[in-house]
Order: C-alpha cells, then sequence, then structure tokens
C-alpha cells in the first residue's frame, strides 16, 4: 500500500490529523457489510480509484493497524497523554485539540492482525461510533460493491483495470512535439489512469485559462478555470493557481505530476506534496528562448547575457516585457523547489541532461533519469518501402522550418542544392512558403498526422533533411523518418548526435553550408551509402511508447514508498532544513505495535539530530537530551504502565 494513496483525495489542511483507510474488520472503518465480499484486493482499489465522486469523511478515531498520523498533530496530542492510555484517548485527545480523524474511502487494505480485535471491537462499542454506524455516510458505497461483489466477471469485461496511478500531465497548449508525447503516452497507458491540464492564453499571457482534460486531443475539457491574474510567462506563485491544482488533486485522486512544460502554469507545480516528474522537452523556463541558442549553443548565461540575449536574440521572441530580473527570479525559485523538493528530472537523451548541469551548477548532483521517447506501435509498424530510381533525387525536409529549425541555412543553400536534387518541404508551416516560388522546390505547408505515411509513399524522397540548430532534446521527425526507412541528414547538435551512428543508420553533419551542401551532393553522386542506410533502417528496431510508458512506471514503483503487514505509519508532513549534500527524510515508517513505533520514531528523531549540520557536539547532547525528555520517557513509562496492567 502506498502513502501516495492513503493520502489520496485528502484535502490538505492544517487540521488534519489522521487518515486511515477502509479494512475487513469491524465497523466504523469496514468497507463491506457484514464484512463478507468476493471482490479481490486489486480490483476492489481499481474500482475506488475510479470513484472520484466517493469523498473522505470524518470520522472519531483511527484505524491503528495503518495510519497517517500529522505530525504537529500526534505531537500535541502525546503531549497531553496521560499514562495508561490508549489509542481511544489519543485519538479523543486530538480531537479536543481540533485536529480532524478522516476515514479515505479510496483506499482499500486487507488486516490480518487479531492483536488489533480488542482495540477494534473497543472503537466499534463507542458511543460516538455506535451513532456514526447507524448512519454511516459511506453506506452506498458499501451496498454498490456488495452488488458489485456478486457481477464480478460483468465488472472487469467493462471496466480493465488501472495498472499505473493517477496521473496529471502539465502541459501547454501549442501543439507540436511535447502534445505529440503527451499523447503518444497516453495512448501507450491503456490501463492508466491519466489528466491532461493545458494552460491557455495569447501573445499578452500564455496563460489567461487552465484547462483540464482526458487527452490533449480532447476539443471538450472537463472543467476549467479563468485566472484573474493571467500568467504571462511563468509565475513564481500565484494564489488562485495553487487552489486550482489543489482542488484537481484532491478531486481527481492525483497520484503523481509530469510536468512537460511551465509556459502559462505557476512553479506552484513543483511545490506539492504530490510525486513529481519534470519532463525536459526543451530548457525552459531556465531559457526564455527554450532552445539556449544565442549566435550559438549557450554553455552559461548571467543576467547581462540575457539582457543581450532578449533584446538582439531572434529565437527570444515569446514572452516581451519581462525583464531579466525577473527570469533570473524564476531561475532561481525553479532550481531551489527541484532541489529541495527532490523533482525527478527526466530527459530523452543524456546530452540534455548535460546541458542543464552546465547551465545550471545546482543541479550537478540532482537525479536526472534518461528515458528516450518512444513511437505509437502503428507507426513502427508501417510497411517500409523502397523509392523507384529517379533521374534527379528527391530531398525530403520534414517539419516546420522556423528559425531554430535553420531557417536561415536553408535559405542560404536552398538554390545550390535544387541545382543537383529536387527538394520538398513538407508541413513547413508558412515559414517555409518563402521557398515555393524556387524551381525544384515542392512545398506542402500543412498535412494532418494520420496523412503522413501516405505523403512520404507519395513523395518517395531518396534522403531527409533536418538541419536544426538547437541541442534538440529528442526530434520526433527524425524518428518519424527513420521509421519509414528514409535516410536523414541531420545537424550534429544534441539528441541525434546520440541516436545516428555516421554512415550506418544516417548521416551527421555540422550545421555550416558549405559542409551540408558538399554531403548532400556527395550523397546523391554516390547513393550506395544510403542505399546501405536505407537497408539498416529497414531492419532496425524501433522503441515504442508503451516500452517508454513501462520505463516511466518503473521510476513511479521504485521510489513509491511502499507498506506491507505494517502496524503503523507515522509521516513527517513538514520539511526538515537541510543542506543540499544531505539526504532529505521525509517520510518515517515504523512497524510493530504502537509503543515500538513510537519508541522508533524517537530513535529516528535522534539521528536526524546527529545529521543537524554546523552543530557542535555539546548543542548535539542537548537536543537528543530534549527529544528523550519530551518523547522517550513518556513513550516508556506509557508502555510499562500498559504492559503492567495486562
Amino acid at each position: 500500500m502506498s502513502l501516495s494513496k492513503l493520502m489520496s483525495g485528502v484535502y490538505p489542511d492544517e487540521y488534519i490529523g489522521s487518515v486511515s483507510p477502509l479494512i475487513n474488520q469491524g465497523q466504523l472503518f469496514s468497507l463491506f457489510e457484514k464484512n463478507q465480499t468476493t471482490l479481490p484486493l486489486e480490483l476492489t482499489n481499481q474500482i475506488l480509484a475510479r470513484l472520484s465522486e466517493v469523498a473522505p469523511v470524518e470520522t472519531p478515531f483511527f484505524y491503528p493497524g495503518v495510519v497517517f498520523w500529522h505530525f504537529p498533530a500526534l505531537r500535541d496530542a502525546l503531549a497531553l497523554l496521560e499514562s495508561g492510555q490508549n489509542e481511544l484517548d489519543l485519538a479523543t485527545t486530538a480531537r479536543d485539540l481540533g485536529y480532524l480523524h478522516i476515514l479515505n474511502p479510496r483506499m482499500y487494505c486487507v488486516d490480518c492482525n487479531r492483536n488489533l480485535m480488542r482495540v477494534i471491537r473497543s472503537i466499534d462499542k463507542h458511543p460516538q461510533s455506535r451513532s456514526m454506524i447507524a448512519q454511516h455516510p459511506l453506506t452506498g458505497l458499501k451496498r454498490y460493491l456488495s452488488a458489485l461483489s456478486r457481477n464480478v466477471k460483468t465488472y472487469e469485461s467493462q471496466n480493465p483495470p488501472y495498472s499505473s496511478p493517477t496521473q496529471l500531465h502539465i502541459m501547454h497548449s501549442w501543439g507540436g512535439g511535447l502534445h505529440q508525447w503527451v499523447a503518444n503516452y497516453i495512448d501507450a497507458d491503456s490501463n492508466g489512469n491519466n489528466y491532461v491540464l493545458k494552460s491557455i492564453g495569447d501573445w499578452s499571457a500564455f496563460g489567461k485559462r487552465l484547462s483540464l482534460y482526458r487527452h490533449p486531443n480532447d476539443e471538450q475539457a472537463i472543467n476549467y478555470w479563468d485566472l484573474y491574474l493571467p500568467i504571462q510567462g511563468t509565475a513564481l506563485v500565484h494564489h488562485q493557481y495553487a487552489q486550482i491544482l489543489g482542488n484537481i488533486v484532491y478531486e481527481y485522486g492525483i497520484d503523481v505530476i509530469l510536468v512537460s512544460s511551465l509556459i502559462g502554469h505557476s512553479l506552484d507545480v513543483l511545490n506539492t506534496k504530490i510525486k513529481t516528474l519534470s519532463v525536459l522537452h526543451d530548457y525552459y523556463p531556465f531559457c526564455p528562448a527554450l532552445y539556449i541558442h544565442y549566435n550559438d549553443v549557450c554553455n552559461s548565461c548571467d543576467a547581462s547575457r540575457l539582457a543581450e540575449c532578449e533584446r538582439n536574440n531572434p529565437l527570444n521572441f515569446l514572452f516581451k516585457g519581462i525583464s531579466e530580473d525577473q527570469w533570473m527570479r524564476v531561475r532561481r525559485r525553479y532550481v531551489s523547489l527541484i532541489v529541495r523538493n527532490q523533482i525527478i528530472l527526466v530527459t530523452p537523451s543524456h546530452t540534455a541532461a548535460q546541458h542543464c548541469k552546465t547551465l545550471m551548477p545546482e543541479l550537478k548532483d540532482q537525479k536526472f533519469v534518461h528515458i528516450p521517447h518512444g513511437m505509437p506501435a502503428d507507426l513502427i509498424d508501417t510497411k517500409k518501402t523502397t523509392p523507384a530510381r529517379q533521374r534527379r533525387r528527391k530531398i525530403l525536409v520534414l517539419g516546420k522550418v522556423d528559425t531554430q529549425k535553420g531557417l536561415a541555412l536553408y535559405r542560404e543553400i536552398i538554390k545550390e542544392i535544387s541545382s543537383f536534387a529536387d527538394i520538398i518541404f513538407l508541413g513547413c508551416g508558412d515559414e517555409g512558403l518563402i521557398f515555393q516560388d524556387t524551381e525544384g522546390v515542392t512545398v506542402d505547408p500543412v498535412y494532418q498526422p494520420y496523412e503522413l505515411t501516405t505523403k512520404l509513399q507519395s513523395y518517395a524522397p531518396d534522403l531527409g533533411l533536418l538541419l536544426p540548430i538547437w541541442p534538440e532534446t529528442f526530434s520526433y521527425t527524425l524518428s518519424e523518418l527513420m521509421i519509414h526507412a528514409i535516410p536523414t541528414v541531420v545537424s550534429r547538435r544534441g539528441a541525434p548526435m546520440e541516436r545516428i551512428e555516421d554512415f550506418r543508420n544516417g548521416f551527421l553533419v555540422d550545421p555550416e553550408p558549405k559542409k551540408i551542401t558538399s554531403l548532400l551532393l556527395g550523397l546523391v553522386e554516390s547513393p550506395q551509402a544510403v542505399d546501405q542506410v536505407r537497408q539498416q533502417l529497414v531492419v532496425e528496431e524501433f522503441r515504442s511508447a508503451q516500452s517508454m510508458v513501462t520505463d516511466y512506471q518503473r521510476i513511479l514503483i521504485r521510489d513509491s514508498i511502499e507498506l506491507v503487514n505494517s502496524y503503523a505509519m507515522i509521516c513527517l508532513s513538514r520539511q526538515v532544513p537541510r543542506p543540499d549534500n544531505m539526504n532529505r527524510p521525509t517520510t518515517f515508517i515504523g512497524e510493530g505495535d504502537f509503543f515500538e513505533v513510537m519508541r522508533q520514531f524517537e530513535h529516528y528523531l535522534a539521528s536526524m539530530v546527529d545529521k543537524l549540520p554546523n552543530v557542535n557536539a555539546f548543542a548535539r547532547w542537548i537536543f537528543s537530551l530534549g527529544v528523550k525528555v519530551w518523547l522517550g520517557i513518556p513513550i516508556r513509562f506509557a508502555a510499562w504502565y500498559v504492559r503492567l496492567r495486562k
């Protein structure tokens, strides 16, 4: 059982004292009437995950077998607990102090610990419990599941189980490769539960509205929220945004946040208690131009260079009106949140991680995970065709040809290349229209994704040509060309350098006009090298989107906190200040009866004292003594008294 699932749907509040799951024992905490069911544990939790409209409820007590305790509530209640008092007294004391006990119907667990039966019976017999049991707010849910247990096979056939946590994708609404990646991820995660939060705006502010979807291709949003203070680029903090995000996490039971873009969003999305992964499709928000290119690939960028870039870089045109001082503040908070909250940075290429570490040295010790993008299975299975021999070779440029994609290079080389080959611009957008009057050039500015294979088969190019000037983190167009067995000449920049073995499955070239034309002319005049590359691409295996999703799920499973057959769980919801070189402990998990867990918790706090930075030995001794006096002695006395009475 994961901590994130136990807390799913529980609205974050400082007065939450404890959170308990539904169980298979007793009456107050039980999910099924008379605790009788034929529903398997895993299927039961799959059903509960779909019932987002069933909200957590307040109860007079907590379940002592598995419980999340908000640390201040536990601390304050223990301070007033007298010797000889038990779990019921602890729950009552916490409630008297104003803390709430929550029963979360989105998590069900089977507890076979018979030692707790006496405590559970005592809880059920308490007058407050009996009053709640008589009109239990989850009665409808219990009856629904009892009826469902009689038709398990029908339900399973109509509702394939979720095999992954509920995920929220954060993205902009510009389309492009980022949109394609999110769509491919959700399509491949067929048994998953995904939501998409898009920022929608215009050139004055890219975050005027937040819209929630189940899929990025959906036209109708599940819900939307207009921001009364629009976000021009990325907000440092934004109260309304944080409220909206918190409500989405609460209402839809979000377990994981995958951030694909922060454009039009607030950095609050990196500051939740939800597991968060940042997928680096570009270099924003460190680089407001997105592409870390100003005259050449950037290896550093301070405030003065950023100001110069804003004035003179043709790539830096998206966020006019935001000063370099504002960008520097965004950078500092962005890096600070990643480090402090241990955000996992996922890069589709090793070069992307290296550029991040070079430009943001604070991230050199941060966790980067390399997960290459995958492509849809139906695209990978496309039948490859070999173009017929023709007098003039055809060179195809796929995708946009705007500034970062090498527009200036194409303008410089187009006439020379068109003298020995036909050139086709497919999907180039309006930027490619400047070439439509050039002899030997065909411009096809727009196509729909489902038309790609047909278009490529119709044009039957001999070579592909991609000349980005920035270090791309992946390149979807390169994948599409390779999958269709079209040998491609691509700039020696970024991710393609990892993906292309020169003259084996493609061709690398420095993005310089003379070198490009020389290589293309050589390949046109001596096509044997092109044919060898095509033969290699026909048999080459390409990574699927399903494999990509599986790798993401491995991260989530590996880094999740699992609790199996445990008797108690206490979690610190407040962070402990620490230097960057210390591992930040966020969760304490103990096993045993209640007092045994509390003793383990005492040792845990003592070990934390030993790790405090810049504190001498005498001060540590004082702190350790305080822990023992504040927590250790009362626990030992209470445990001794309870055993004596037994």
